[in-house]
């Protein structure tokens, strides 16, 4: 019993202190400045100046990347929604970093600004470049979908590669390397040139790349930002730089395609949620998956299905109707209801003002916090 005792007062410590930071997070909404460079005139993307996002947002993207596609549940892709979720500082409405960062190891403020920097460019892609989901590249190299560039752009480099890819509402695709770190915009300059590299170092081959009259245009996009530690940049804003670097020629696919892409981005999703099983039927299309299964709430009309609980208090949720796709489309292809669904849900996040403790992302996935 006394050995019990302390460790129980540690969770419930733990408990409450989750609890508090999770409150703010949800309505802490942080802005940061964006450089858009080199996009073409007739690209059709409109890059703003700035960019605002709640912590909930940008640590939700960044836990969701960070999972594993084939795997029993990762601890590690959680990391950075418990640890960064006290990493900004606090009411300056900026994205900026608490002032001891400065003080830490620059082995830790590197990782966090790796990670970070991936969650940044998340939600970057889904609010101005049009992309609903996120698969990693590697499993799609593997199967053929995706493929390097011969020769290779960096003859030290030859399997240089992005590390995502993003699915357009409209089926075509996008690679985008993320980059991060702690600074001014100077400590960028060489990863930026690195992504490039990376970027370019892949070809499309199952895939239709982003296009404008049948031209794949912004189909390759670096994404890198430079955070900015409070009161030791003074001068500076945090910044995300978003460049379309001049591609390589490369054909345009004229195959079927395939639903990998998605499969590969809701495995990830469902491997955060701790439901390997369904993550693993997903990719291995078996008739049954569950998603249909899981348990059941609503926000208002909207319905959802309970994936696991989430960190902060609450649960990561999928809108109900996605998930009697997903669940039914175990061996069919999914592409096609599962567009037409998230254009919808697309929809109705433009038409309507959520409740300030649901948030959804535009590809069915969201978080509730009860």
């Amino acid at each position: 019993m006394a050995t019990g005792l302390p460790l129980a007062r540690f969770f419930w410590s733990l408990g409450r202190q989750m609890a508090t930071v999770a409150a703010s997070l949800w309505v802490d909404q942080r802005t940061w400045k964006l450089s858009p460079q080199r996009f073409p005139t007739n690209s059709g993307l409109s890059i703003p100046s700035a960019a605002n996002a709640t912590l909930a947002e940008l640590l939700l993207e960044t836990g969701i990347a960070l999972s594993p596609v084939r795997s029993i549940f990762a601890p590690s892709a959680w990391y950075a929604v418990f640890r960064y979720s006290e990493a900004f500082a606090a009411r300056s409405g900026k994205l900026r970093l608490v002032a001891s960062a400065q003080d830490w190891e620059s082995r830790l403020t590197a990782m966090l600004a790796e990670e970070l920097g991936v969650g940044v460019a998340i939600h970057l892609a889904r609010q101005f470049l049009g992309v609903v989901h996120i698969a990693d590249i590697e499993p799609l190299i593997r199967a053929g979908e995706m493929g390097f560039m011969v020769p290779p752009v960096s003859s030290r480099h030859p399997e240089a590669r992005p590390d995502y890819l993003g699915v357009l509402g409209n089926g075509e695709c996008i690679v985008f390397e993320a980059k991060g770190v702690v600074g001014t915009a100077s400590k960028l300059s060489e990863p930026l040139k690195k992504a490039e590299i990376q970027v370019d170092n892949i070809q499309f081959l199952k895939h239709r790349p982003r296009c404008v009259q049948g031209i794949p245009c912004a189909d390759r996009i670096v994404i890198g930002t430079h955070f900015c530690i409070d009161g030791t940049h003074k001068n500076s804003e945090t910044t995300t730089f978003l460049v379309d670097p001049p591609a390589p020629e490369h054909p345009v696919p004229e195959g079927p395609g395939s639903d990998l892409p998605l499969r590969v981005a809701y495995a990830k999703v469902f491997n955060f949620g701790d439901a390997p099983l369904i993550a693993d039927a997903l990719l291995t299309r078996r008739d049954t998956i569950g998603v249909a299964d899981l348990p059941g709430t609503q926000v208002g009309n909207w319905a959802l299905r309970v994936i696991g609980p989430f960190l902060w208090g609450g649960f990561l949720v999928v809108d109900a109707e996605l998930a009697a796709i997903l669940d039914r489309g175990a061996r069919e292809d999914l592409r096609a209801a599962v567009a037409e669904r998230t254009a919808r849900i697309g929809e109705e996040l433009r038409g309507r003002e959520l409740p300030p403790d649901f948030l959804m992302l535009n590809n069915g996935i969201g978080i509730l916090r009860r």
